[in-house]
């Protein structure tokens, strides 16, 4: 999931993107706080996604907890944006409904 999470982000491909979440979930989104997925869907439409100037060149999880119906993966992005390459840290909550898991929930210290 983290895999196809960083594709669908650099290949700007939202509706990929936002399958990996759950109705009602939580994303770190507009100015690093923790919105609904509906309002990050509304904002992200908007916006012209070719002026996103970043690419996840790796996801590397440094601490993961799996349970029978729920994990946890904290994870570092590494984020080229153009100028620079900065390691982003990201926590994802998921859980698994009808065998399905989906992220309910992501933070970023």
């Amino acid at each position: 999931m983290l895999r196809t999470l960083q594709t669908s982000l650099n290949e700007r491909d939202v509706d990929k993107w936002f399958d990996l979440y759950s109705d009602n979930a939580i994303i770190t989104y507009t100015k690093n706080r923790p919105t609904p997925k509906r309002e990050v869907v509304e904002s992200v439409r908007k916006e012209d996604l070719n002026s996103w100037r970043f690419q996840i060149e790796d996801v590397k999880i440094v601490e993961l907890k799996i349970e029978e119906n729920s994990a946890i993966a904290k994870t570092i992005l590494k984020m080229n944006t153009g100028g620079s390459v900065k390691n982003h840290p990201e926590t994802y909550y998921f859980s698994k409904t009808n065998g399905k898991w989906l992220i309910d929930k992501e933070t970023n210290p």
